[in-house]
């Protein structure tokens, strides 16, 4: 079979309507498919294995003529198929790419394609024409996946409904779905449940007018009949759902009413005692019962004090012990948003005059051997008894469900005389709870008696008893039992926690066996082995974990007394035990050190034998600096260990998975005494091995420069000619720099290592090449045939060139280019770059951090990190980690697709898809696009040019030029430069920040500037009320915004043409109100109000002394302080505060009240308004009692006069037809105060006071 190109040069094609099946060769390998498709069709294309050796998990992708990835499936059918639903918009010629998941795969396939008829289909929009009545039923179908249709309803304010929906006929929709959107197509309900069969929603209608009942399904595969019903709800027997309920119920009394809906809950009151425990039963009643009953109890403020953990389908219950008398509510509703329906209402209380105390200040006490039953009366009920202990005795308590209602999961504990903790059953028993203690301390303990889960109650029985420890043997270096060589002791771990110390006499040299194993009929389980020394620390111990024996084998280092300390691995197990000490047989062993006296000469084949764990035989070898030796061992010898005369570790076998042979190659840089030191790389294994060592001479050698090896070779390497070579055995020593193998003028498929002291196959010869145990090559270079590279712990560079190579890093930040050809290419540990030309070439790497440099279009292995995209690749695809994807200068198409990403598009026009996790995009084009999924995490895009955010993304952060940044429907926090930055959240909760700058921002809902001191000066225009951030110098209002509040700084506020409220509290602050009657704060001697004639009446709150600005009608004090106000020109109203203030109403008709305090009402010359009542100044609240004064003393009496005269007060006496009098009159109950100023006898200003008074010359200020 011939493979299909995976690009568009492919002649497979598949018909609309037909299928192909064909075949991935290898993991990696795809498969493009050409397919015609017409715009406005919908499309199915399934994805499945099939045959003898199917393709496991298959991926399929869908790309654009261009070869440009559209869209992608992974488990979209059934079971790990792939399922691709699509609709052109535009005719032509598409591709299937044909893939595995994560190209880790091949096998055969099939592909199906068809089309689905949408001629009738219901438009999933507000363009529906298709509508449903109250009281009626809709038939009808989804036809495809993702499908949803639009219908039309009109419902009428403070109506309730109810919508169901369900599939119908011989194919229904599965997992329907029901969603409620307003005449705007805002979602405002939506059904939460997950049901496979049904979907209902229950609404209150906020306003009369059109909706739109918005029909789907939840299921991948959600397509078929529905029918869909709506009704109007009677809710007028609803009990409501909050503390304005008037339901109530009686302790012992039972209530029966109905969830009437979807979501409802009913509240009902109770009064409850405290102290008192109430159970709470709640069940399904009548025909149409309520399902999963749901049971809370909230506090008199409704907050939420216990509830149901269970999840029953017919009850719920709850038992409460109330901490305070008075009233509470019961919240009865559902456990799943679905459930309704009726239901009943108990409530009962547990009678407490036998319960056991639950602390320290229990009277209940149970002695040694006795037995006592009792109650948990109610869910999270303890008891406590007291107990009284003897020190160094062993107890045991045993606790049991008892009786009919017995106790489920009863937990013990036991606390000390203080009430700490000292031990606890760790087991999960559903009947029993057992423990075991050696008392420390003689005196007073606690049993604490409970459930395990809060909800347990119940009956139980309680046992205390003492374990008989006379015989026990002791756990530490007091014991006095013993046990010789060759000799067996049986015993008992007697209980919980017990250890045994036996004293056993050891002689240096000799090499031991310990054996512990379960016995008798109680066996102890899980044995554990550790072995002492004199001092008690541990210097041997068995590391398995074996059900029913441990060993040891022990070479004794001193002669003298150790301890073999036996327990169990785990605390809770006792029982039976025999233990055995043996002794092996080391008389002809070889010493495993330098005081060896075994030797091996060269050419010589030694026999030996691994007598015992750990066992190590050393042989002494002479070795001549420059000599080449070789290494092999076999049996037991699959580790040995070349060592100097010191001991010290100078060379070893290189073990991996390629190269397993105990087997290495040396050349000493010294002459002397060396050891090869034989064991087995298993600790544990024993038993007879082979050692050889022979001399060979190096072939090729170098000194301390960047050599090249092979071909295209370095002066000091031309002693290897590779193609002269190949029947040889080239040994290559290389003492420094970085060294390159070059094998690359050899067709044939080579065998290429690069680790020290391992073999390789060049050329076509067999194991002819050699690398000494102590050189570094770096880098390798394969020929034109298909070769296997293995680098080492170095940072390698490994080339395949022409030809199927399989190329394997190490350790090491290794670079993997495999040429021409279809490559596999592994890392290994480090982080890894690997060079792709071809669409067969396959990567896999599981650790460090990876980059894959791709000139084609490429899809990153599951384990790679980064993808940067060359020559004319347009397509990069991440994974589910956290992807970097880089592209070239041409537009490309980048995707995520999972994980936490970031996609840098480049030059060109790119499309930029996150896919799911919280990605990041790097916009540097008008034409880059940022696409993300629903709910696919938290995005941010930085953008170097004006931006603004796509659906589904909320972050945005402009970089270099970028100006402007704007949002979109939802919450996104934007993120300014240094320049002078335009931020516009648009709709949703916004953070805004703009940074340096002069920064204007777009504020329309909950939105919150942020700006640092001293970084610019910035502006909000705001559609909403709003205050002022921190550092943020002006606030604009616009659109229906009300309020407009300051900061600390010098504000500047404006209003729009509503009624404001303008408050640029602490700073010296500028606000224009402009149209509508505005209210203003000033609390700063240096706030200006700027009011244009007018606009409006205006009044002003100060909380310092305040001089009306112009076209500013009133002025109020608020706080407290002794301050002065003045009016202007207009007719002012002028209030002052509770102390003492002095307030000049100025020119106009003013009305001015003192408030509390002695207050002054200061007149002066040309500010006094008209002579009748209606258009004189008026003071409200003249209180004489209060010391309030009228002040004249700037008024010149006497205008026949030069300079100013003082008035002369004559009470309530008429005028002489003197200048310069003061007098008063009462009429209808208001006291007016005239002026005669050029002695006519007729007043020249009037002042009215409201009430009436008896004035005196006191009064005023004269």
């Amino acid at each position: 079979m011939v493979d299909i190109p995976a690009h568009r040069s492919t002649d497979s094609e598949i018909a609309v309507g037909g299928s192909i099946v064909d075949r991935l060769e290898v993991p990696g390998d795809h498969d493009w498919i050409r397919v015609e498709l017409t715009a406005g069709h919908l499309y199915v294309f399934n994805l499945s294995g099939t045959g003898d050796d199917p393709l496991t998990d298959p991926y399929l992708y869908l790309r654009d003529a261009t070869g440009a990835l559209l869209t992608q499936d992974d488990d979209g059918g059934s079971g790990l198929n792939s399922r691709l639903q699509f609709q052109p918009e535009t005719t032509g010629t598409y591709y299937l790419d044909v893939g595995a998941y994560e190209n880790r795969y091949g096998g055969s396939y099939q592909v199906d394609a068809t089309e689905i008829d949408i001629s009738q289909d219901i438009p999933g929009d507000r363009s529906s024409t298709t509508s449903i009545g109250i009281g009626e039923s809709l038939v009808n179908q989804l036809e495809y996946l993702g499908d949803r249709d639009f219908i039309r309803v009109e419902l009428t304010a403070g109506q309730f409904y109810i919508f169901e929906l369900s599939g119908s006929g011989s194919d229904p929709v599965g997992s329907p779905n029901l969603r409620l959107r307003d005449s705007d197509g805002a979602i405002i309900s939506s059904d939460s449940s997950y049901s496979s069969s049904t979907s209902q929603l229950a609404f209150q209608a906020p306003a009369s007018g059109t909706y739109y009942i918005d029909v789907g399904s939840r299921a991948t595969d959600g397509s078929g009949g529905y029918q869909l019903t709506v009704n109007e709800m009677d809710l007028s027997n609803d009990i409501p759902g909050d503390r304005s309920t008037t339901t109530s119920i009686e302790i012992g009394g039972s209530l029966v009413s109905q969830v009437e809906y979807s979501g409802d809950r009913d509240f009902i009151r109770v009064e409850l005692t405290a102290d008192h425990v109430y159970t709470f039963d709640l069940s399904g009643a009548g025909s149409d019962p309520l399902h999963y009953p749901y049971l809370r109890l909230r506090n008199s403020d409704g907050a939420i004090v216990g509830f149901d953990l269970t999840y029953n389908y017919n009850t719920s219950h709850l038992e409460f012990r109330a901490p305070t008398s008075g009233t509470y509510y019961i919240d009865v509703a559902g456990r799943y948003t679905e459930n309704d329906g009726a239901y009943q209402l108990s409530v009962g209380e547990i009678d407490l005059s036998n319960d056991i105390r639950g602390d320290r200040g229990t009277t209940t006490s149970l002695a040694v051997d006795e037995s006592l039953v009792s109650q948990l009366e109610y869910q999270g009920d303890r008891d406590f008894i007291r107990v009284e202990l003897t020190a160094d005795h062993v107890y045991t308590f045993d606790l049991s469900g008892a009786g009919s209602d017995p106790l489920r999961y009863p937990y013990l504990r036991l606390r000390s005389s203080d009430g700490a903790i000292v031990g606890s059953d760790p087991t999960y028993n559903y009947n029993t709870s057992h423990l075991e203690f050696r008392a420390p301390t003689s005196g007073t303990y606690y049993i604490d008696v409970s459930g395990r889960y809060t909800g347990n109650d119940g009956a139980y029985q309680l046992s205390v008893g003492e374990i008989d420890v006379s015989n026990d043997i002791r756990g530490d270096r007091g014991t006095t039992t013993s046990l010789a060589v060759d000799e067996s002791l049986v015993s008992q771990l007697e209980y919980q926690g017990d250890r045994d110390f036996i004293r056993v006499e050891l002689t240096a040299g000799h090499v031991y066996t310990l054996d512990l194993s379960s016995a008798g009929g109680d066996p102890l389980r899980y044995p554990y082995l550790q072995l002492r020394n004199s001092d008690g620390a541990v210097v041997d111990s068995d590391s398995s974990y074996n059900y029913f024996t441990s060993h040891l084998e022990f070479r004794a280092a001193t002669t003298g007394t150790y301890y073999v300390d036996v327990r169990s691995h785990f605390a809770e197990n006792d029982g039976t035990y025999r233990l055995r000490l043996g002794e092996i047989d080391v008389s002809q062993d070889i010493a495993g050190d330098s005081t060896t006296t075994a030797t091996i000469d060269f050419g010589e084949a030694v026999t030996g034998q691994l007598e015992y764990m750990d066992d190590r035989d050393w042989y002494r070898i002479d070795l001549t600096e420059g000599q080449r030796i070789v290494i092999t061992g076999s049996g037991t010898a699959d580790s040995p260990i070349l060592r100097d005369a010191s001991g010290a570790y100078v060379a070893a076998p290189a073990f991996s998975y390629y190269n397993s042979m105990a087997r290495f190659a040396f050349t000493p840089t010294a002459s002397g005494t060396y050891y090869i030191d034989v064991g087995a790389r298993d600790d544990d294994s024993r038993g007879v091995y082979g050692l050889t060592i022979i001399e060979s001479d190096p072939i090729a050698s170098s000194g301390n420069t960047d050599s090249v090896w092979g071909f295209n070779n370095t002066a000091d390497t031309s002693d290897f000619d590779p193609t002269a070579r190949v029947d040889d055995l080239v040994y290559i020593s290389d003492m420094g720099g970085i060294d390159t193998l070059d094998l690359s003028g050899f067709a044939q498929s080579q065998r290429i290592s690069l680790n020290p002291g391992t073999i390789s196959s060049f050329g076509g010869g067999e194991r002819n090449l050699e690398i000494a145990s102590n050189t570094v090559i770096e880098n390798a270079v394969g020929g034109s045939g298909s070769d296997t590279i293995y680098g080492n712990a170095a940072n390698n560079v490994l080339r395949g060139n022409a030809g199927s190579d399989t190329l394997q890093g190490d350790a090491g930040d290794d670079i993997l280019d495999g040429g021409a050809g279809r490559d596999y290419m592994s890392g290994g540990s480090g982080n890894d770059t690997y060079y792709v030309d071809f669409a067969g070439d396959s990567v896999y790497d599981l650790s460090g951090d990876d980059v894959v440099y791709a000139a084609l279009n490429y899809v990153l292995p599951y384990s790679i990190e980064r993808l940067v995209l060359t020559g004319a690749a347009i397509s990069g695809t991440g994974n589910s980690l956290a992807n970097l994807i880089v592209g070239n200068r041409l537009g490309n198409e980048l995707d995520g697709l999972g994980g936490n990403d970031v996609l840098d598009g480049g030059a060109g026009d790119d499309v930029m898809r996150g896919g799911m996790g919280d990605d990041t995009f790097m916009v540097d084009s008008i034409g880059d696009r940022a696409i993300e999924s629903l709910r696919g995490g938290i995005d941010t895009v930085i953008s170097e040019v004006d931006y603004q955010l796509g659906r589904e993304v909320e972050n945005l952060t402009l970089a270099g030029t970028a100006i402007a940044g704007l949002g979109n429907g939802g919450s996104n926090d934007i993120r300014g430069n240094a320049l002078d930055n335009y931020l516009d959240g648009g709709r949703g909760v916004d953070i805004l920040r703009g940074g340096a700058g002069d920064d204007l921002y777009i504020v329309d809902d909950r939105d919150r500037v942020v700006e640092a001191a001293g970084e610019g000066v910035d502006s909000v225009l705001s559609s909403v009320s709003l205050v002022l951030s921190d550092n943020v110098e002006n606030l604009f209002l616009r659109g229906d915004a009300v309020r407009a509040v300051g900061n600390a700084l010098d504000n500047v506020l404006r209003g729009n043409g509503a009624n404001n409220v303008l408050d640029g509290r602490a700073g010296a602050d500028e606000m224009r109100g402009g149209a509508g009657d505005d209210f203003y704060f000033v609390d700063d001697a240096g706030d200006r109000v700027v009011e244009a004639t007018g606009a409006g009446n205006d009044r002003v709150y100060a909380r310092t002394s305040y001089a009306a600005d112009a076209n500013v009608e009133d002025v109020i004090l608020r706080g407290g302080g002794a301050f002065d106000i003045t009016g202007n020109g207009l007719d002012n109203a002028l209030v002052g505060n509770a102390d003492a203030n002095r307030i000049n109403g100025g020119a106009g008709a003013d009305t001015m009240r003192g408030g509390g305090g002695a207050d002054v009402f200061e007149f002066r010359d040309n500010s006094f308004a008209g002579l009748r009542p209606s258009t004189s100044d008026r003071i409200v609240d003249f209180r004489q009692g209060q010391g309030d004064r009228i002040d004249l003393d700037l008024v010149d009496a006497d205008t026949t006069q030069a300079g100013r005269q003082d008035f002369a007060f004559i009470g309530s006496g008429a005028f002489s037809g003197a200048a310069g009098e003061l007098r008063y009159q009462v009429i209808n109950g208001n006291t007016y105060v005239y002026g005669d100023t050029d002695g006519d006898g007729d007043a020249n200003f009037l002042i009215r006071l409201d009430g009436a008074y008896t004035l005196v010359g006191g009064d005023f200020i004269l």
